[in-house]
């Protein structure tokens, strides 16, 4: 895209709430914002937690639960039914257009909060978190954690790999990339404690290895949000107990072998819903996120 035009992902208005993407442009000074062009991209029925990742500079990937219409896991087509969705799109530069291009339901199991993180492995390879039971194919039909790759290619979506890393629900998933293979995975488990894990995952998506695991909270880290700080630094901003917003600081190195937690404090002592966190530069973050009220 221009460097003033940006994509959104959000659920749309009306009474059913389905999935929307909608292109912005923003002055350089932040003094405007105009939408320039919607798509509504599922069915009319909820769609909940959409991830969305840009693949070049006119096409773009995003995953969610919705109702929708495209190619069912086992290669069929399918017209109106619900599932974990992976969709590509193309759109235009300027934000002028937006068209969808393949549409692919990869488990078809009813759980509409599946916290999905998408994470760019390469142009044609992405790997997704979600929590479900994977009924797809293989139907393996366990509650977990889930980790899949995907491969696109000329617009055909193919799953490549998956792992059932956490054998309970998972929660707030929020992917980062450490190296060329390696991968960081910050999320909340079935007791509420805050963990985060690393993976390698080869370019072509063809496996998925879990590397290392810290609890680093045992008492509770929902609305997780993880950047990288450095080349082994990261951050994490969760809602901790008694609804505090926290953020703790971790060491990984790019393999991926061990996870150090360095200090973890509290910002503030009225709640930290929906953290969403950027690094500006090597020692500074910004937090934006849901207070008192």
């Amino acid at each position: 895209m221009n460097l003033n035009t940006y994509l959104l992902a959000y659920k749309g208005a009306n009474a059913n709430y389905p999935g929307n993407l909608s292109t912005f442009t923003i002055d350089a000074d932040g003094s405007s914002i105009t939408e320039v062009a919607s798509l509504q991209f599922t069915g009319n029925y909820v769609m909940n937690y959409p991830s969305l990742v840009q693949m070049t500079e006119d096409t773009y990937i995003v995953a969610y639960y919705g109702q929708d219409s495209g190619t069912d896991h086992n290669g069929t087509a399918i017209t109106g039914l619900n599932g974990h969705w992976i969709s590509t799109f193309r759109v235009t530069p300027d934000g002028s257009a937006i068209t969808k291009l393949e549409s692919f339901r990869h488990d078809y199991y009813s759980n509409s909060d599946p916290y999905n993180s998408l994470v760019k492995v390469d142009d044609d390879t992405y790997a997704l978190a979600y929590a479900g039971y994977n009924r797809g194919t293989p139907y393996v039909n366990q509650k977990g954690g889930w980790i899949k790759t995907f491969t696109v290619n000329g617009g055909t979506i193919t799953q490549a790999a998956y792992l059932r890393h956490w054998t309970s629900w998972s929660y707030w998933h929020s992917w980062v990339q450490a190296d060329a293979d390696t991968y960081v995975l910050a999320y909340m488990d079935n007791s509420s404690d805050g963990r985060i894990a690393t993976f390698t995952i080869p370019a072509d998506g063809s496996s998925i290895t879990e590397v290392a695991e810290l609890e680093y909270d045992t008492d509770q880290a929902q609305y997780t949000s993880l950047v990288k700080l450095d080349s082994d630094t990261y951050v994490v901003a969760h809602q901790g107990t008694g609804s505090v917003g926290e953020i703790a600081t971790f060491t990984i190195p790019t393999d991926g072998s061990t996870i150090t937690k360095v200090t973890q404090v509290q910002h503030s002592d009225s709640y930290g819903f929906w953290n969403s966190m950027i690094a500006i530069d090597a020692n500074t973050v910004l937090l934006t996120y849901s207070g008192n009220s």
